[in-house]
């Protein structure tokens, strides 16, 4: 099975860089499955075969609707079974150039899927409109989470193209590893006897570390043994100002690691931890999952979460770790909470390190396997009774 994915992909710092890459490290481990990465432009510019063998071929640049050498990527490298769109509004922008170019990929494969990796509500007018098109051209639509799924119900979409896949969760042999040497390995030994609240990922303001500083300060105040541990830089393709506010002294208690991290280094920062904080505030009507929450739970720690769309699998299963969004004072609440009584607030996160066990990026992989061949099928099929 030849399969292609178009996809921003390491070293670019790009979360859907690092989803593709995890899972075709997986994939690759399957005999008869040959992987080629159409892949951004951001940081390498020849093609060339990455630490898993894999053959990756920089044709495009992010947020520009320019396809000619994606297009003749793909005449070059093509035909393909599959042909897998890692779709992002910031990769891909919402315009007719994008949707005819992704029309003439498909001439180059015997079936087209497309992850949605943010869907947008109806209420976004031309993004909505654009999207409903991608989902006509596509054979098979990933998403990622149930409210996704039944968005795009509500939109019109044919169901029976949508696969609901979950996004993985990273366990390695780093999520067995103690606190303190994780500590060690971080340059930070000195905060083993710390309480350690953590925020691993990208600076924006959509991920609302500035109302976790401002509710950690509250903290601090009545829980001095208390550290915030942040760790990240501003998204490469953002132009905001938000990181600008992280600039200097953060104040007492406050450790900043200001670089972009590697896949390692964010499962030592996890591991660190005594609990990760996710205090997202939500854009209005787009629906997401959290690549950095899923990192969590592959650390086994527990986390506190507000109740947003991207973080919706907290309030169903760990309710009791969630706090509204955009209230710093029940977020300092809720981590004094898992201060005073840290045992019981683990127990009540349970439910998320089980989630971490099924959904292990192996088990993510084989599904996708499926789903290629489960559309493959249907080609024969067709054949046959044609024939």
């Amino acid at each position: 099975m030849k399969i292609a994915y178009i996809s921003t992909y390491p070293p670019t710092p790009c979360g859907v860089a690092e989803y593709t890459k995890s899972i075709v490290e997986m994939l690759k481990g399957y005999s008869n499955v040959e992987i080629t990465i159409l892949a951004d432009r951001l940081t390498r510019q020849e093609a060339y075969v990455d630490d898993l063998g894999i053959r990756v071929v920089p044709c495009f640049k992010p947020g520009e609707a320019d396809y000619g050498q994606l297009l003749e990527a793909l005449e070059s490298y093509g035909p393909f079974d599959i042909l897998h769109i890692q779709h992002e509004f910031g990769l891909f922008p919402p315009l007719n150039k994008t949707v005819e170019a992704f029309g003439k990929a498909k001439k180059h494969c015997r079936k087209l899927v497309i992850t949605l990796h943010t869907i947008v509500h109806g209420a976004l007018k031309r993004k909505s409109r654009h999207q409903r098109k991608l989902c006509r051209l596509a054979d098979g639509i990933v998403v990622h989470s149930v409210l996704q799924e039944f968005e795009l119900w509500n939109q019109g979409v044919n169901m029976a193209k949508v696969w609901r896949i979950p996004h993985g969760t990273p366990v390695s042999e780093l999520s067995k590893m103690s606190k303190e040497e994780a500590l060690k390995r971080l340059g930070l030994p000195e905060l083993k006897d710390k309480f350690i609240f953590a925020s691993v990922g990208f600076l924006r303001r959509d991920k609302g570390q500035d109302l976790l500083l401002e509710a950690f300060r509250k903290l601090k105040q009545v829980k001095p043994n208390v550290v915030l541990m942040l760790a990240g830089l501003p998204h490469s393709f953002s132009k905001s100002n938000y990181a600008k506010d992280f600039n200097g002294n953060l104040g007492d208690g406050v450790v900043y690691l200001k670089k972009y991290l590697s896949r390692e280094e964010v499962a030592l920062a996890v591991r660190a931890a005594d609990v990760v904080v996710f205090p997202y505030r939500e854009a209005p009507c787009k629906v997401s999952v959290s690549g950095a929450f899923r990192t969590a739970l592959g650390g086994f720690k527990p986390v506190i979460c507000t109740r947003v769309p991207r973080l919706v699998e907290c309030s169903l299963l760990a309710p009791e770790a969630t706090v509204p969004p955009n209230h710093v004072s029940a977020l300092a609440e809720k981590m004094a909470e898992a201060v005073e009584h840290y045992e019981e607030f683990a127990e009540a996160c349970r439910p998320l390190m089980e989630l971490a066990a099924e959904t292990t990026w192996d088990k993510i992989a084989c599904k996708h396997l499926e789903m290629y061949k489960c559309l493959l099928r249907k080609i024969e099929e067709v054949r046959a009774v044609a024939g």
